[in-house]
């Protein structure tokens, strides 16, 4: 009859335990495995017959669970690999928010304007580049702003991928709007490379519907030349052979989308 007492006692001991690792199995986002095991310990009943058959079970269960335990530890692993990979690749430069000051040992001068501490470097905040000429970080879209990067620039760059962002190229390894398009900064329908009006001959009627359409037909064309053998482009759509397109890069007469600037000598380039 002891001995009868301690089995029952050992075996409500070891249910306890497999009852405990259920319920980390059912944490461990594994339900169908834990109902399963949950399922032969409710048919299970307290005759000692049963003690070698929940010890085996349990044994199984645990391994599993160690196993996705490794495998979850392993994954974290990788992406916090790929995370530091990101952040050292970005930590190596910041291009026109450089200020060529250190945060080290102290916080940014305030003398430099809005920065923020990066990598123990000073870089301007987002949307603002650093002027030489006033040594401060001024916004991209003011006077002194416009002298460091192009109302073009996005601020991405293509050293090793494309530009993937819609309406922009890749210039100077640098991530541009077409011509006839400016950055403005923000998310959604009011971010990103939209059409600066201005930049057309007046009383052209367009929509973002009508540029989106021609900008994705452009792509389409593209990669079927890249299949083939695409032409060269005519010289005379840089923009840099119009004089009154001076400050834009790229092609202006036409752009990317067909569409010739309003700085583009009339004689040359097809009409919008």
């Amino acid at each position: 009859q002891v001995a009868a007492q301690q089995g029952l006692r050992f075996f409500s001991i070891r249910k306890q335990r497999f009852e405990r690792t259920m319920v980390a199995m059912a944490m461990a986002t594994v339900p169908v495995l834990a109902f399963s095991a949950l399922s032969v310990l409710s048919f299970a009943s307290d005759d000692l017959d049963t003690l070698d058959t929940l010890d085996k079970v349990l044994a199984g269960y645990e391994e599993g669970l160690n196993l996705l335990q490794r495998k979850n530890q392993r994954q974290t692993v990788r992406m916090q690999e790929q995370h530091e990979a990101s952040s050292n690749e970005t930590a190596m430069w910041q291009g026109a928010r450089e200020t060529g000051n250190i945060c080290m040992w102290s916080n940014c001068e305030q003398s430099l304007g809005p920065t923020e501490c990066y990598h123990f470097r000073c870089v301007c905040q987002m949307d603002f580049v650093y002027s030489e000429r006033v040594k401060q970080c001024v916004h991209r879209y003011t006077p002194e702003g416009r002298e460091v990067v192009l109302p073009q620039d996005t601020g991405a760059t293509c050293y090793f991928n494309d530009c993937t962002a819609k309406f922009t190229v890749c210039s100077d390894s640098k991530c541009l709007c077409i011509p006839g398009f400016v950055y403005l900064a923000g998310q959604g329908t009011y971010g990103g490379c939209q059409r600066d009006p201005n930049l057309f001959p007046p009383n052209q009627h367009w929509s973002q519907s009508d540029d989106l359409h021609r900008w994705q037909e452009q792509q389409q064309h593209q990669q079927q030349q890249q299949q083939t053998t695409s032409a060269p482009q005519s010289s005379r759509a840089s923009c840099g052979q119009h004089p009154k397109c001076a400050g834009l890069a790229g092609d202006c007469c036409p752009n990317e989308l067909g569409l010739s600037l309003a700085c583009c000598n009339r004689i040359n380039g097809p009409k919008a």
